[in-house]
């Protein structure tokens, strides 16, 4: 194992043969906490940056990582990676919690103040990024129901468009302000966030280690001339349950439950659902029980969902993203994201 210096992250330098383990449940228990790699590169150029884990139900990007170690990787310029909720992630069972216990979403903490556990690491991780200056950070992430592959980006150029065809040619151009590592870096560098589709979902393992290999392996500079032909997005409405309502997923409603969403909600991340379909069911007759985050320009959330005789449907054509069958999740974070659709 390399040098390690101890902070509110455990750096590691390459080797790393006694740390990686056989599996990457083993890697997890070996890591000390909170770990910062660096791992050298095969020539010069300005070092590339990856954050993983940064919620510890999200394992995919840390299970590439692994596999890529295992295997020989070699990254062509020098390749810094952050595997950031460590102690979330193996609290039993494994990659399970979002967050520790108590503790707060670290991907909400990358802004000030900078407090308590969770604040401390997002600062020393901004440090660490603002310091190395990368080439580019991505940010790797599994979405939280079933669904395909897309990425995030508050910004949209040649550069950021580059960077999501390593993953995925779907792309979505996020407005919303909400405490995100993307948010307190794309001003300095080109930062993107890959969400590899659902933990249990086959593919989303492959997305994850292909992407990070081609973006760790690529000649230097990115090029963004190579990019294929990239599916853009814009402007997705988060959508919220307001504080103190409870949650349930089901195929009917269910007595002293604010609002059941239907079981298999995480289907309607793949394609378009059409208006009229049934999402849920609501003990009222108004959406007063949902909270929205509406970029400007994006049309209220009376346009895309209603109430009628109790159930809550689609009020037009929409594509679902991020929809989970977690009530844990549903409730603390968010039900699901919209974007209307043509």
């Amino acid at each position: 194992m390399g040098r390690c210096r101890v902070s509110a992250l455990t750096t590691i330098e390459a080797p790393f043969d006694r740390l990686l383990g056989e599996s990457p449940e083993e890697f997890l228990e070996n890591l000390p906490g909170s770990a910062w790699l660096v791992i050298p590169g095969s020539g010069p150029g300005r070092p590339r940056a990856l954050t993983t884990l940064l919620h510890g139900n999200e394992p995919s990007g840390f299970r590439a990582v692994h596999r890529w170690l295992k295997n020989g990787g070699r990254p062509a310029v020098d390749l810094h990676v952050c595997l950031a909720s460590v102690e979330a992630a193996r609290t039993a069972p494994f990659f399970t919690w979002r967050a520790r216990r108590g503790g707060r979403d670290l991907n909400r903490c990358f802004k000030e103040p900078f407090e308590g556990y969770e604040g401390e690491l997002a600062g020393s991780i901004l440090e660490r990024l603002n310091d190395l200056k990368p080439e580019a950070l991505i940010d790797l992430h599994n979405t939280s129901g079933s669904g395909p592959a897309f990425s995030l980006a508050s910004r949209v150029d040649a550069a950021h468009e580059r960077l999501s065809s390593f993953f995925t040619l779907r792309m979505v151009r996020l407005r919303t302000e909400l405490g995100t590592i993307m948010e307190a870096t794309v001003a300095s560098f080109p930062t993107l966030t890959v969400e590899c589709g659902g933990v249990p979902d086959a593919e989303s393992e492959e997305t994850a280690f292909r992407g990070f290999k081609a973006f760790a392996e690529a000649p230097a500079p990115l090029r963004p001339e190579d990019t294929g032909p990239v599916e853009l997005l814009e402007s997705p409405i988060q959508v919220k349950l307001k504080p103190g309502l409870s949650l349930i997923y089901g195929d009917r409603s269910a007595e002293g439950i604010d609002l059941t969403l239907r079981e298999d909600i995480d289907r309607l991340n793949y394609g378009v659902t059409a208006a009229g379909t049934e999402i849920g069911w609501i003990d009222r007759e108004s959406l007063d029980f949902l909270d929205a985050l509406i970029p400007e320009g994006s049309p209220p959330l009376s346009g895309m969902l209603r109430v009628r005789d109790g159930t809550l449907e689609t009020a037009r054509p929409l594509r679902f993203l991020l929809a989970t069958t977690r009530a844990d999740i549903g409730v603390s974070d968010c039900l699901f994201y919209l974007i209307a659709s043509l």
